[in-house]
């Protein structure tokens, strides 16, 4: 038993810098070794009539001070069971205290609950949603039409190679035959994709609307016109801060109407005259 308080103590002394629970488990131990001991000493008290009517008419053969001692353990062993008693009383009325508080707690949260229930229900004011923008918005449209256009001309790299004029070599009629080749490919696919009235369609829309469009209409009307070819400006969108390109300036139309084709205004709004 005492290797045991012994054992717990230096446990103890290790782990209480780590553990917040330390000095609890400690008591713990030393309850246990306690109780443990109690045990044994109620045996012993329990057969010392016994041992007493085994020595009958024997000399003693322990000291006086045995007696004492003796004695001491059976104080101990009373005093001990009277704290243990108390002890446990106590933690019986803790526990009591704590379920009563817990039945308590219960049955206010399920008379809460109730009258929850028989509240009636709170309206709820629901603020008017703004119109989605239609898929098909003049915005939209014109930056379908930009998209549209940036992945044809990614699709039909222009020839390295430039025209000769006045060639003079096969190689050199060869590399006009070429490019005059490519130019006849690339207008035939870029008529039949429609990009010259789907062009036209949306900045006239533009214009109709109040919006300058500059000369962007007149450049599309135009039938040699390839918008966003490398010839007439390419799909660079990244300078348009340097160059405005034909799409540059496509791009910048559809940022100044909302998503209902309305036309945005910068600016004080008008005054209207009183």
């Amino acid at each position: 038993m005492l290797a045991s308080v012994i054992i717990a103590g230096f446990t103890y002394i290790f782990t209480a810098p780590e553990d917040h629970g330390a000095f609890d488990t400690f008591v713990l131990i030393l309850k246990a070794t306690a109780a443990g001991l109690g045990v044994m000493g109620l045996w012993h008290l329990i057969r010392t009539p016994w041992l007493a009517e085994r020595d009958r008419g024997k000399e003693p053969e322990h000291h006086w001070v045995s007696a004492v001692f003796g004695l001491l353990i059976v104080v101990g062993i009373v005093i001990g069971g009277i704290w243990g008693i108390f002890v446990l009383y106590r933690e019986h009325k803790s526990l009591w205290s704590k379920n009563h508080k817990l039945v308590e707690e219960n049955k206010r949260i399920a008379e809460e609950n109730e009258t929850i229930k028989k509240r009636p229900p709170e309206v709820q004011y629901v603020t008017k949603e703004q119109p989605q923008e239609s898929p098909n918005s003049l915005r939209r449209r014109t930056i379908k039409l930009i998209n549209d256009l940036v992945l044809f001309w990614s699709q039909r790299p222009q020839p390295v190679q430039q025209p000769v004029q006045n060639p003079t070599t096969d190689e050199e009629r060869q590399r006009n035959a070429k490019w005059d080749r490519y130019w006849r490919e690339v207008g035939a696919a870029y008529a039949n994709a429609g990009f010259r009235e789907r062009v036209l369609g949306i900045v006239r829309q533009y214009r109709a609307k109040g919006l300058d469009v500059g000369f962007l209409e007149q450049a599309a009307e135009q039938p040699e016109r390839l918008v966003g070819a490398y010839s007439f400006g390419g799909t660079d969108l990244n300078g348009c801060s340097r160059y405005m390109t034909e799409l540059c300036q496509l791009r910048e139309l559809a940022y100044h109407v909302d998503g209902n084709d309305d036309m945005i205004i910068l600016g004080p709004k008008p005054q209207t005259p009183q």
